[in-house]
C-alpha cells in the first residue's frame, strides 16, 4: 500500500469539478484502487510501524488517524510554529521537524500516548547550520541533515561553502545527548529519500548525478536514474522518476508519480503512480482507474 496526497475525483468532488482540494488516499498497488481518508489538504504523510495508523500534517498540526475507527489525535505546536516532515520510530513515538516562519527549525520527539505533553526537543545542529531531513538508521538512531546552504551569510570555512551538508545521528533513547557527527562534508543536496540497505538517495541541488550515501561509512555511490520506456503514454514515452521517489521496504521495487498521456485522445492526461524495479524494468501502472486515468496529482 502507498499513502498519497491527491486531488482525484471522490465523493463530494466529482470529475467535472476542475478545482478540487487535495486529500489523503491509501492506494492498493495490487488492485490500483484508491481509498480516500477524507482528511482535506495534507502534507508529510507517514505510516505507523504496524500500519494501523497514518500520520499527516494539516495546517500547523500533526495528526494521527486510526484506520479502523477513524479517530484522530492532534499534536498542536507552540504558537507561531508548525510541524513538517516526520517519521515513526519502532517504539511508536514520532520524530518530527518543527518550523517557525521558515527560518527556525527544531528536531523534536512526540509521544502519541501523551498528545498533550510538550514536545521533547533535540539539541541544536552544529554552529551556523540548521536541521533538515530526518531518516531512521538501522541501529535505531535518527539521521539528521545539517545544512549550511540555507544560511544568510556564507560559511567562513571554504570547504564548507562547497560542501555545505553534514549528517549527524540523534539518539531517541537519550534525546538530550549531543549530536554525533557521522559524515562531516557532503555536496549540496536536496531532500534525501530512504533507500535499501540503510542508505540514502541524495539528489543534488545543482547539476550532477544523484548518489546513494551510506551514513555509517560516508561512502557515496553514483546512482544513474534508470531509463524507463512506457510507450502507452502518447506524449512522454519515457518516464523519469526524479521526484517523490519511494522504495519498497525490501528494496525490490520503487514507486513514483509521472505524467501519463493516454493514446486514446478522448481520455484526459493525468499524473499517475508507476511501479518498476530499481533498474527500470518491470514497469507498470500502480493506479488503475476504472475508466481511463482520473485527473490527479500525487505525492507519495
Amino acid at each position: 500500500r502507498l499513502l498519497v496526497c491527491s486531488n482525484r475525483p471522490r465523493e463530494g468532488y466529482p470529475a467535472w469539478q476542475l478545482k478540487r482540494p487535495g486529500s489523503l488516499f491509501i492506494v492498493d498497488l495490487e488492485t490500483g484502487k484508491a481509498e480516500c481518508l477524507g482528511t482535506g489538504p495534507t502534507a508529510y504523510a507517514a505510516w505507523s510501524p504496524d500500519g494501523a495508523e497514518v500520520s499527516f500534517v494539516a495546517g500547523p498540526a500533526l495528526q494521527i488517524m486510526d484506520l479502523t475507527t477513524g479517530a484522530v489525535t492532534r499534536f498542536e505546536p507552540e504558537k507561531t510554529w508548525g510541524y513538517g516532515e516526520h517519521l515513526w520510530l519502532p517504539d511508536g513515538r514520532i520524530a518530527a521537524m518543527a518550523i517557525r516562519y521558515a527560518q527556525e527549525y527544531r528536531a523534536v520527539l512526540l509521544d502519541p500516548a501523551q498528545p498533550d505533553a510538550p514536545a521533547v526537543i533535540f539539541p541544536k545542529p552544529p554552529a551556523e547550520a540548521r536541521w533538515g531531513n530526518l531518516a531512521l538508521a538501522p541501529d535505531g538512531r535518527l539521521l539528521a541533515k545539517a545544512d549550511w546552504h540555507v544560511m544568510q551569510s556564507p560559511p567562513s570555512d571554504p570547504k564548507r561553502r562547497s560542501e555545505p551538508i553534514c549528517v549527524c545521528a540523534l539518539d531517541p533513547a537519550e534525546p538530550q545527548a549531543a549530536p554525533v557527527m557521522l559524515v562531516e562534508f557532503l555536496p549540496d543536496i536536496g531532500n534525501w529519500m530512504p533507500a535499501p540497505e540503510g542508505r540514502l538517495l541524495c539528489p543534488r541541488r545543482g547539476p550532477g548525478v544523484p548518489f546513494l550515501l551510506n551514513p555509517a561509512t560516508g561512502e557515496m555511490t553514483p546512482w544513474e536514474l534508470p531509463q524507463i520506456s512506457f510507450p502507452m503514454s502518447r506524449n512522454s514515452p519515457n518516464l523519469h522518476p526524479e521526484r517523490n521517489l519511494r522504495f519498497s521496504p525490501d528494496g525490490t521495487a520503487m514507486a513514483f508519480p509521472h505524467a501519463y498521456w493516454p493514446a486514446d485522445r478522448d481520455q484526459r492526461p493525468a499524473d499517475l503512480i508507476f511501479l518498476c524495479a530499481p533498474d527500470g524494468t518491470n514497469v507498470r501502472l500502480g493506479t488503475k482507474p476504472d475508466q481511463g486515468p482520473a485527473e490527479m496529482w500525487v505525492s507519495p
